[in-house]
């Protein structure tokens, strides 16, 4: 006897229908076009040969959202609702048998496409028994359109750690190289790095010029509204400018999560 898959995904035929969604009083409506099932047996399954996926240990199903708009920017992880996730018998399943909530948000793969028509993220909701069924689930999503950016440039002086220059919503500095770090993210071998004040979110690029040359990105690290941005080398100039490209028009939209 063929053994049951323990693990498959479902691409709804009304995928046409989910690219037309188009904004509602002002908001926007989230279509699911993709199911993926665990099956209860994937419960049993030692780790090292479960399926790939960050669920992959629960009986449940995960839903991909597509939104569909215009200058989408940024999906706000932190302002998901949901108010219901009912089963065909009528059941709401969102809590657990302690209130909590029981479905999750896979926020780490919400993506947003680079013409910003287009958001997708997913959400895993928790499934009994062998039925397989598509939950209805109500909720919904904060997400952030922006179409107008605007450029500023600043000129230090390497000399001049910690003294803060305004730039458009910002504010810079060149930072604290005391504690150098050699890995994937940090100061670089030469120890160099500019600390920013201000909301992340709107920033859309960071270039830091000397000398006629661009200087290579090595990532950065944030917390709320501090970020420090980190670069490969120092520059080799006593003077070097930071040009910073961000949103100017950047604001809330309600996105309903939709059947």
């Amino acid at each position: 006897m063929r053994k049951r898959k323990l693990f498959f995904s479902l691409l709804p035929a009304l995928l046409a229908a989910a690219l037309c969604a188009t904004a509602q009083d002002g908001g926007l409506t989230a279509k699911p076009i993709r199911y993926t099932f665990n099956l209860p047996d994937i419960e049993k399954l030692p780790q090292n040969i479960r399926p790939m996926g960050i669920n992959n240990d629960k009986a449940g199903c995960d839903i991909t959202y597509l939104i569909t708009g215009s200058n989408l920017a940024e999906l706000d992880r932190d302002s998901i609702t949901i108010t219901s996730i009912t089963t065909k018998d009528g059941k709401d399943i969102s809590k657990d048998s302690r209130g909590r909530a029981a479905w999750k948000f896979d926020g780490f793969f919400a993506k947003i496409s680079d013409d910003g028509k287009y958001a997708t993220f997913s959400i895993f909701v928790p499934l009994e028994g062998t039925t397989l069924m598509l939950p209805t689930v109500k909720g919904t999503l904060t997400a952030k359109t922006a179409g107008k950016t605007e450029t500023a440039t600043l000129t230090f002086k390497i000399a001049d750690k910690g003294k803060e220059q305004k730039a458009g919503p910002f504010t810079f500095a060149v930072a604290d190289t005391s504690k150098k770090n050699d890995g994937m993210m940090g100061f670089g071998p030469e120890g160099f790095g500019m600390t920013m004040k201000g909301d992340g979110s709107l920033v859309t690029e960071i270039v830091i010029n000397a000398g006629g040359k661009k200087i290579k990105k090595n990532g950065h690290m944030s917390s709320g509204n501090q970020a420090t941005y980190y670069f490969e080398s120092a520059p080799t100039t006593p003077e070097f400018t930071l040009t910073v490209t961000y949103f100017a028009d950047m604001k809330d939209v309600t996105v309903t999560l939709g059947q």
